[in-house]
């Protein structure tokens, strides 16, 4: 199981721990709601609340390197408005909404490709 489980914490000390133990293992910095720059950390990701995941937040984790996981998010529309910024996994309650979102979403991207396709073939 060693290739699905990431280890996650609010301590940053902890999470070293474990890099100790394994670097291979995924880590994720758990950041309080009022974190400041954690860009400095080692650490594979961040996992946020899901209101200080916005598009800048997540443009800046990605361009250093890390993934967002954004909590807890329960609600259809907060997990599609999540989707479309890119962030790259969510913390649910509901899995099965978050699935059908998703399974959506990528119906959509699907959708708009055929139909940008087809308008250059016509231009």
């Amino acid at each position: 199981m060693e290739d699905d489980v990431v280890f996650q914490s609010l301590s940053y000390q902890e999470l070293q721990k474990v890099r100790r133990i394994d670097s291979s293992f995924q880590v994720g910095y758990l950041m309080p709601v009022a974190a400041g720059d954690a860009s400095s950390l080692d650490v594979d990701f961040y996992s946020v609340e899901q209101g200080k995941a916005d598009a800048r937040f997540i443009r800046s984790s990605h361009l250093a390197g890390r993934e967002v996981a954004a909590w807890t998010v329960d609600d259809s529309l907060d997990m599609a408005r999540l989707g479309v910024l890119g962030v790259d996994n969510l913390i649910t309650n509901h899995p099965e909404v978050a699935r059908r979102v998703r399974a959506l979403q990528e119906q959509m991207s699907v959708q708009n490709r055929t139909l940008k396709a087809v308008q250059a073939w016509l231009r």
